[in-house]
């Protein structure tokens, strides 16, 4: 095998975990948001699973901003 048919099966795999990750990660946040009984869309689904990193930090941040009652 080549040296760029190594490299795609690489950046193949890296995607695929990247994705997996934002899959799992997604789920949790929808789960909790569906908790507090709000709606999740579509295209909301796509951004967390896409955009998982900023997602979190943007869950995260509102999340302790909510427990400690600030608005």
């Amino acid at each position: 095998m080549s040296y760029i048919d190594n490299k795609l099966k690489v950046m193949v795999l890296l995607i695929t975990y990247y994705l997996l990750i934002g899959l799992v990660i997604s789920f949790g946040i929808e789960h909790v948001i569906r908790w507090t009984e709000q709606d999740v869309t579509f295209l909301e689904r796509i951004w967390m699973i896409t955009l998982w990193p900023v997602m979190t930090v943007v869950f995260i941040y509102n999340f302790f901003k909510g427990l400690l009652g600030r608005d």
